[in-house]
């Protein structure tokens, strides 16, 4: 399901809900997509289908790949705690982008993709390649 929330601008911002759909180039959105599945806003007691961390980075890159925003819902608990396994992707996402913010913050669109390995995301000259699958010893990207 996508909305269009109108933000004052002439345009308003696609944000499509618990799926990454990139809008058409040069126009605003974010995906909005919860830590657990789709069946809730807030806290879930037991909720048994928690992303993992390799799923909700993945989510990150591809939002940032395609131009995007990535608004992820975490559930607190009644008395305003996380619970600890969210916490645990959280600061596992957080030592990931520790090491890895450059290719995300201020990132967009690269003229080229990752083919068959992961996906690209480009800042001024530099573009970064986020492979998702390694093939091997060596990577050969065709259109660099």
């Amino acid at each position: 399901m996508a909305r269009l929330i109108f933000s004052g601008l002439a345009e308003g911002v696609d944000t499509p809900e618990q799926n990454i759909i990139p809008s058409k180039e040069g126009r605003a959105w974010e995906s909005c997509m919860t830590i657990g599945d789709s069946c809730g806003w807030g806290y879930i007691k037991n909720n048994p289908n928690l992303k993992s961390t390799t799923q909700l980075i993945q989510y990150l890159v591809t939002a940032a790949s395609g131009g995007g925003n990535y608004l992820l819902n975490v559930g607190l608990k009644p008395d305003g705690t996380i619970p600890a396994p969210l916490v645990k992707r959280l600061k596992e996402i957080g030592a990931w982008m520790k090491e890895n913010k450059e290719s995300i913050y201020g990132c967009g669109r690269a003229s080229f993709g990752g083919g068959m390995v992961g996906l690209t995301t480009a800042k001024n000259d530099k573009v970064y390649l986020h492979t998702f699958r390694w093939p091997g010893e060596e990577i050969c990207l065709a259109g660099v």
